[in-house]
């Protein structure tokens, strides 16, 4: 299990830097590790944080909610929209 926590930035090119090493960083573990990524969760603490999952693939999941107010959320490789997931899925 891989815990990410979303990073905010007035620097758009510090935020690809900064997904671009933990790419890196998160493919060369599963390759020393041999491990293979299927699928991940989140949840989305409001309208801002479901935004963002949704761009990168990340779809609701229905039933009950975390704390009763926030929406569970899962992606897999043929929800992904980005690079990052799509590398970290099909490792």
């Amino acid at each position: 299990m891989f815990y990410f926590s979303s990073v905010l930035s007035d620097t758009p090119e510090h935020l690809r830097q900064v997904y671009r090493n933990l790419l890196l960083d998160v493919e060369s573990y599963l390759k020393e590790k041999n491990l293979k990524v299927y699928a991940g969760i989140s949840i989305a603490t409001g309208a801002i944080g479901y935004q963002h999952l949704t761009k990168n693939g990340f779809m609701p999941v229905e039933g009950p909610k975390y704390l009763q107010k926030y929406r569970f959320m899962r992606i897999d490789a043929t929800s992904t929209k980005t690079e990052f997931w799509s590398r970290v899925l099909s490792t």
